[in-house]
């Protein structure tokens, strides 16, 4: 994975697994929020064995590779965990660093956040995922006030920047 300090600067390259460990090691993520056309984001239910898992989370959401573009990463994950194979046009809102201390381990990321529209079909990757829904932004963003536990903390931080 890419080390990167916080403005996303490159600084080197570690292990998944060493990224992960204890407080963690600043690493380049994405995340993907996309809207229907309609004023729904979609989510995620992510995967209980994924770290933060068993949470709703973005649309989209990976590492960036080494030698990988924001652009490729994002078509990458797309098409694997959401069976999108069709072009989305995405643009980048904002960036934004964070922690969050998961047990034994923790993310530690910069990621950009990018906002794509799209309302075709998808074919959700079970083995990634447990389950897709449509919510109005303004709507999520009151859901997670009154409790931000079902969700992750790459989601809120996400929502804080979109939401009115």
């Amino acid at each position: 994975m890419i080390l990167v300090d916080d403005h996303d600067n490159e600084v080197g390259t570690a292990t998944r697994e060493r990224c992960h460990r204890g407080s963690g090691l600043r690493h380049r993520a994405f995340v993907l929020l996309i809207d229907n056309g309609r004023g729904d984001v979609l989510l995620q239910w992510r995967h209980p064995a994924k770290l933060g898992g068993g949470r709703w989370d973005v649309s989209a959401t990976s590492h960036v590779r080494r030698g990988e573009t924001y652009d490729a990463a994002i078509a990458r994950c797309v098409r694997h965990e959401l069976g999108i194979a069709a072009a989305i046009a995405w643009t980048r809102v904002n960036a934004y660093v964070y922690t969050e201390r998961l047990g034994d381990c923790s993310e530690n990321e910069f990621c950009c956040l990018f906002i794509g529209r799209y309302d075709g079909a998808m074919s959700p990757n079970y083995a990634e995922l447990g389950g897709v829904r449509w919510v109005r932004l303004a709507d999520l963003s009151g859901e997670i006030r009154v409790d931000a536990a079902p969700y992750t903390a790459w989601l809120r931080e996400a929502v804080a920047r979109l939401a009115p």
